[in-house]
């Protein structure tokens, strides 16, 4: 019996790349419990979680969430590993809102390097130092500011928060295409912003670059390009896209940015590639476990074995270096263009005939896909849930149902 078989570790935010975690975590020996706080709720019915803990959510209230953390840890002292999946509970772990008990380690990548990757203004000047190339960009505080820089940069703009955890507009980021739509978007300086991040809008299809590193060093590395999202401009989640070999550039730029942050840990750096020129844009560094986990752990990245490793200061596995061993890797997320699909068609984006052609494109992704990063036929609960959370009718009436541990779900941690 291993010395972790009665070892737990909790998970912090539930959604598709926890039952991921929670598989590779058991693998290594640990038992798993999960909290039942997030966007999907499916983790909680994998079988390889073994208890559920219900908790207040961090981003309705820091402060409970935070005591009846100290609760459970207090508590129950088997609890040996926390892990912060979703990037709210990363953003709280790298504020130093939780004090975690002696013999308790957070498995995520070091706050300081969360922090720097979260300033998109800090990420732009480093991309700038190192040689890696961004789009132009300037920061403004007022809107004569933000008019000028506009004009001085170039449209089309993106414009979004300075800070990653507010929206604009009640979007991450806003395109305008000229300064007349820009006046009409804006006509004055938005409330609760006190700084804005301008640059100039980059074209082409986002390359997803996910990663594990030493001390500012690249030991595995996996290069992916989505092909499609749920939105129809391009932005938002991928929903289809294929895994395979490493554009030599994108991987210097890569290793470029790592090396400048002195990185240890996982993450996935972002680009967009224009194809028809080349030009390359870097977008950012997310320092954290990535949606589409299921990837990289499906072409063999090991991402959960190296941040371990690299958060209990053990040597690296013996396999360090090695290549993806499953490419190229076609991969879809059906739950996730279901969705995609049915908000465009309900806003008044799509008409019905385009809602249908939509609903062909997601079948036919799903039929050529060899992984589907919301599904798990091992596993098949979570991903079952996901996707009739999302169908019309009898998603209103599964999301009826309140996971809570008892009678049909697993024991309370």
């Amino acid at each position: 019996m291993s010395e972790r078989d009665n070892q737990y570790a909790l998970l912090l935010g539930n959604y598709r790349p926890t039952m991921v975690i929670a598989r590779e975590l058991r693998a290594r020996g640990y038992r798993v419990a999960t909290g039942l706080d997030g966007f999907e709720r499916g983790a909680a019915l994998s079988r390889h979680v073994d208890r559920l803990w219900t908790h207040p959510k961090v981003d309705e209230d820091a402060a409970a969430f935070a005591r009846a953390l100290s609760e459970v840890l207090a508590r129950r002292d088997d609890i040996r590993l926390v892990v912060p999946v979703s990037e709210p509970y990363v953003r709280f772990f790298a504020g130093g809102e939780a004090v975690l008990p002696r013999g308790v380690k957070a498995m995520m990548v070091a706050p300081e390097l969360v922090e720097a990757c979260l300033d998109k203004r800090r990420m732009m000047a480093t991309a700038e130092a190192a040689g890696v190339p961004v789009a132009p960009f300037a920061e403004v505080c007022d809107h004569a500011e933000l008019i000028g820089e506009a004009d001085r940069i170039g449209f089309p703009i993106v414009i979004r928060s300075l800070s990653s955890s507010h929206r604009l507009l009640g979007e991450k980021a806003v395109t305008v295409e000229d300064r007349a739509a820009l006046e009409r978007l804006l006509p004055d300086w938005p409330e609760g912003h006190r700084a804005l991040l301008l640059q100039r809008k980059a074209s082409g299809p986002r390359h997803n670059l996910y990663f594990s590193a030493r001390e500012g060093r690249i030991d595995s590395l996996l290069h992916v390009e989505i092909t499609r999202t749920d939105r129809l401009d391009g932005a938002g989640l991928a929903v289809e896209g294929v895994a395979g070999a490493t554009d030599p550039a994108l991987g210097r730029y890569t290793a470029a940015m790592i090396a400048a942050l002195g990185y240890s840990g996982i993450g996935c750096a972002q680009f967009l590639v224009d194809p028809e020129t080349g030009a390359t844009c870097f977008l950012e560094i997310n320092p954290r476990y990535a949606g589409n986990h299921a990837i990289p752990a499906a072409c063999g990245l090991d991402l959960t074995d190296r941040l371990l490793d690299v958060c209990l200061s053990l040597d690296g596995r013996p396999d360090e270096g090695r290549q993806p061993h499953r490419t190229p890797l076609r991969y879809c997320w059906l739950a996730g263009d279901l969705l995609g699909a049915k908000v465009a068609w309900r806003t008044g984006q799509v008409s019905n005939g385009e809602a249908c052609r939509w609903l062909g494109r997601a079948i036919r992704a799903r039929w050529s896909a060899q992984l589907d990063v919301g599904f798990d036929w091992r596993d098949p609960l979570p991903g079952l849930l996901a996707i009739l959370d999302v169908l019309p009718g009898i998603g209103k009436l599964v999301r009826m149902w309140k996971i809570s541990p008892g009678r049909f779900a697993k024991d309370s941690l």
